[in-house]
């Protein structure tokens, strides 16, 4: 398709989903609005679950790829599985019911525990390529790009690695993209009613804190997207567009707190205080601090780990110690951990493997970022031209936010795996350039020299 062709298209249908006048160009849309058929829905299922047991013979192959990084959730599905409820006020209990009733099931079933992979995760696997196929379909309107997220998230090492271990991203990651989706469905549907738009928007937030219960990262991913939520409210003063985004943002707010409350109130009674995600951050922090050797700080966190309590009075502590004894070491630790967080594995044994399989991931996203970039036009100032595309802009701010929060805490590369889907559709995009241009060279000419057809 043509530009000026996508452009027509994009723009009738951004005027026909928001007749607010929010602006939603789709520069990539297709005929189609990026609709996919029942035989192209089934082969994409039946390649999800392939490369979820593609991951389980891998790991039969080879032995485990890193040591199993469940045994926090294990302690809450024993919990579970003990008394009914939690004991530990640290980790969000999503996971450990999830653990207690599959095993349950493997129980009633006769069959052993590790059959659950086979039988059960394959299940959310699948859940997570549809999702990332959807969420893609609905911020591009292109068949194509909207694959390649599906494709993009299920086929990263990352992820193939969570698939083959049973790790808590199976579980977080069709409910994570879940509420993206209702809340991006809410923002396009603008021009409608008002409470139909809130109550979706409640809706996002609510499915949002089901995630938070699975891994605490998304808490505060709404209050990031602002500038997204923002920008999809279209023209007009910039007071009232403020003031509209700040409802919609509360009504998220308050459909995630509803869906968290009784967690909360629960560790209230084992004790806990502070906001529900807070004793897992701390953690995470502590957890996170030893694992760059050399570093001055990370060394003399190895040393006292025992010593240092998991609270936000410790976090601060630590901070503001070395940037009294040697600020230049504390900040070349969250460099370390900037960098390091795409590709850093728990052992410390795959570091290099992974950084060099992802690398096809990073380099495509970054090139087809570039493409969608030059595809808005010619507007002055880089965050004006990027301003024109919300989705756009929540694909970066959702990967940035993603990325600051992992950099933060525990600085694993697995708490990168759910922006795998993101990546993968702007990679799709320099794929899909590329293809067209060795078409393009490939293609036979005429003795005039113009281009002609395939023979």
């Amino acid at each position: 398709m043509s530009t000026a062709a996508s452009r027509s298209v994009g723009e009738s249908m951004s005027e026909s989903v928001n007749g607010s006048g929010s602006v939603w160009p789709f520069p990539f849309a297709d005929a189609g609005e990026g609709s996919l058929t029942r035989r192209q829905w089934g082969g994409l299922i039946a390649a999800f679950a392939a490369l979820h047991y593609l991951s389980l013979l891998l790991a039969a192959w080879s032995g485990n790829f890193d040591p199993n990084p469940n045994h926090d959730h294990v302690f809450v599905m024993r919990d579970v599985l003990a008394t009914g409820l939690p004991q530990r006020a640290i980790w969000p209990p999503g996971f450990g019911y999830f653990l207690a009733g599959k095993w349950l099931l493997m129980k009633a079933l006769g069959l052993p525990y590790w059959m659950g992979k086979v039988l059960v995760d394959v299940f959310l696997v699948v859940a997570s390529g549809i999702a990332s196929v959807e969420l893609g379909r609905r911020l591009t309107h292109n068949r194509r790009l909207a694959v390649a997220s599906g494709l993009g998230l299920v086929a990263a090492p990352i992820f193939l690695l969570a698939s083959a271990e049973g790790l808590a991203v199976l579980l977080f990651q069709p409910i994570f993209l879940g509420s993206l989706i209702l809340l991006v469905g809410a923002l396009q549907r603008l021009g409608g009613s008002l409470a139909l738009t809130a109550a979706h928007t409640a809706l996002a937030g609510g499915v949002m804190g089901a995630a938070c219960l699975v891994r605490a990262n998304p808490q505060f991913l709404i209050f990031a997207l602002v500038p997204f939520v923002l920008g999809t409210l279209g023209p007009g003063r910039f007071g009232r567009r403020l003031l509209r985004t700040s409802a919609l943002v509360l009504v998220f707010v308050l459909g995630q707190s509803l869906a968290t409350a009784p967690w909360q109130s629960w560790q209230r009674t084992l004790g806990a205080s502070g906001v529900f995600t807070a004793p897992v951050l701390y953690y995470a922090f502590i957890d996170g601090l030893p694992r760059h050797p050399g570093n001055r700080v990370s060394d003399w966190a190895r040393e006292h780990r025992a010593e240092l309590p998991l609270t936000f009075e410790s976090v601060v502590n630590i901070n503001t110690r070395w940037l009294r004894e040697d600020p230049g070491a504390l900040l070349r630790l969250y460099a370390l951990k900037v960098v390091r967080t795409w590709y850093l594995s728990d052992s410390g044994r795959w570091d290099r493997a992974i950084l060099l399989l992802h690398l096809p991931w990073w380099l495509g996203a970054v090139f087809g970022l570039g493409l969608w970039y030059r595809r808005l036009g010619s507007r002055a100032g880089v965050l004006r031209r990027i301003w024109t595309d919300p989705a756009l802009v929540f694909l970066v701010l959702t990967v940035l936010y993603m990325w600051g929060v992992s950099a933060l805490v525990a600085g694993l590369a697995r708490y990168m795996a759910p922006v795998y889907g993101l990546l993968g559709l702007a990679a799709g995009l320099a794929v899909l350039s590329v293809g067209k241009t060795a078409d393009r060279w490939l293609r036979p000419t005429t003795p005039g020299g113009s281009g002609g057809g395939r023979p």
